[in-house]
């Protein structure tokens, strides 16, 4: 990486095995260390927190908690302990079950357009497939706070970054346009509308 005075990651250990999220951890805290400043975004608390001496938490594009992380500096012997016990923590990464056919599909967040109630069931819809989940939508909605997701009717809930535009048809009738291949097109109600408007903003 050169010997940069400021690093900008975004999400800089997505879809990695444990193996390179720690020799990641290493290059970050060998860097910090040298005098670099670091900023990175991750959802990954578990991982992030053991080397970050400042936390932000975003919720809904808003700052939800700030705080410093008061953790010491590791030392070598403490380092290695740290990558053992991190193990137990990496088994449970961050994912939602869904279920198709005959397999059972672990959606990363990000790649959900939205959650939607049909038929007494509860489907996930990718850009890609769509498949169903045992958990409710208010599970769904409590699993995902805090990751971007807006319950923008009360049979769906949104992924705020895959929102295109917001339509209105009439004075109290409202629409989300997604930004996937189809155009998806999601009812918005009033009051949810209201809310949106409130957290973005516009």
């Amino acid at each position: 990486m050169g010997n940069p005075g400021f690093l900008l990651l975004d999400h800089p250990t997505l879809r990695t095995d444990l193996e390179a999220q720690n020799l990641f951890a290493r290059l970050l805290k060998q860097k910090a260390q040298e005098g670099a400043a670091i900023l990175l975004t991750c959802e990954d608390l578990s991982w992030a927190g053991k080397f970050c001496t400042h936390i932000v938490e975003l919720g809904g594009g808003r700052v939800i908690d700030c705080r410093r992380n008061e953790a010491p500096a590791p030392t070598a012997s403490s380092e290695v302990a740290e990558e053992d016990s991190a193990v137990p923590e990496r088994l449970v990464p961050y994912k939602v079950p869904a279920r198709k056919e005959d397999r059972v599909i672990l959606f990363d967040p990000g790649e959900i357009l939205y959650a939607t109630s049909r038929d007494g069931k509860i489907y996930l819809r990718t850009a890609s497939e769509e498949a169903t989940t045992n958990l409710t939508l208010q599970e769904l909605e409590q699993r995902l706070l805090g990751r971007g997701f807006f319950k923008a009717h009360r049979a769906y809930l949104v992924n705020l970054q895959h929102i295109k535009a917001v339509i209105q048809f009439t004075r109290n009738s409202y629409t989300l346009l997604l930004n996937d291949a189809q155009e998806t097109m999601i009812p918005l109600s009033k009051q949810s509308e209201k809310e949106l408007q409130a957290l973005l903003g516009y």
